[in-house]
């Protein structure tokens, strides 16, 4: 509606109709062209902000994206990449995995940064303990 104001603002009462009208015809198609092109894109463009801002997410930072906990390896302009750490079972120990999220999870929030809020990883210690009648007792 502003470009079509503009257009006729510009070219007032002395332009012929239908030329006038062909360009009213031509701004209303590119604004639907581009706002089906921002609906189209619209992960990509919330990606690439996302990576701009990132909140603070850095190589090698452990986080936890939708469930998914690992190290980050890898911050791209479109995805950021983990090196996944299993599951609150087996805190610590890699998968093997590399799994990659779109970079909108840094705008929608959708994630918790371990290594900026507080070490919340252990070490794991194992003790191997002869076969014994009270094991209680040793526990303690």
């Amino acid at each position: 509606m502003l470009v079509n104001r503009a257009v006729m603002r510009f070219l007032g009462r002395s332009a012929d109709r239908r030329r006038l009208h062909q360009l009213q015809v031509i701004t209303r198609i590119a604004a639907l062209a581009t706002a089906g092109l921002i609906v189209v894109l619209k992960d990509f463009i919330v990606a690439f902000f996302g990576w701009m801002s990132h909140n603070g997410i850095r190589l090698g930072d452990w986080v936890d994206i939708t469930g998914v906990g690992g190290e980050v390896i890898e911050i791209g302009v479109l995805r950021t990449v983990l090196l996944e750490m299993g599951n609150w079972t087996d805190t610590g120990h890699p998968t093997r995995r590399r799994v990659a999220f779109m970079n909108n999870f840094a705008i929608e929030g959708h994630f918790f940064n371990f290594s900026t809020t507080g070490q919340w990883l252990w070490d794991e210690l194992q003790v191997t303990l002869a076969g014994v009648e009270q094991p209680y007792e040793i526990a303690k």
